[in-house]
């Protein structure tokens, strides 16, 4: 969501896209491709994708949202309030 605002970082989607997590811990989207994922629980969770940007291993950490009465998000960039949203 909010992927319209200007570019932030060159490692977050700028158009629409969807970062689908699979049980395995892998994972695939139109932006990342296909790679895999580690999550950190505790009172922060985070989320690490691994995955390979012109031909070398890449990594993006961010952070999970969970607001009250709000879908769980995943922050791309929080000034500008640019994240993945849950899907139903």
């Amino acid at each position: 969501m909010n992927f319209d605002k200007p570019i932030c970082c060159v490692e977050a989607p700028h158009t629409a896209d969807t970062l689908v997590l699979y049980e395995d811990n892998t994972f695939r989207s139109k932006f990342y491709g296909m790679g895999t994922y580690k999550l950190y629980n505790g009172l922060n969770p985070e989320i690490e994708l691994h995955y390979t940007d012109f031909g070398q291993p890449a990594a993006y950490k961010t952070y999970f949202l969970n607001g009250i009465f709000e879908k769980p998000k995943i922050s791309l960039n929080a000034d500008s309030n640019h994240y993945y949203e849950k899907l139903d």
